[in-house]
């Protein structure tokens, strides 16, 4: 029982359901990639809302992405939920 998730030049990840799960609030998994405007854009075909926060240290733009890249603090950034309410993330690569 699970689900599998295989990421092209990388691998295969695999997740097991647990019973009574309760979604954390923190980022428990990341997607690093070079072009996370794309990635933001093919997660919002498939209508899955971002995550919007208004504790940053920067303000996220129309697409919910935070632009830490441009003011030299960090990655840029977004966040979205998973069906089970996990919270995950996009990130630029930096290289």
């Amino acid at each position: 029982m699970g689900h599998q998730l295989s990421l092209p030049g990388v691998g295969t990840l695999f997740i097991y359901p647990k019973r009574n799960h309760q979604p954390v609030s923190f980022t428990v998994l990341n997607f690093i990639d070079q072009d996370i405007c794309m990635l933001v854009e093919k997660i919002n075909h498939q209508e899955v809302g971002f995550i919007y926060y208004h504790n940053l240290p920067g303000r996220q733009d129309s697409k919910e992405m935070l632009r830490g890249l441009s003011v030299n603090q960090g990655p840029d950034i977004a966040w979205f939920k998973d069906p089970s309410e996990n919270i995950l993330s996009v990130i630029q690569n930096q290289k």
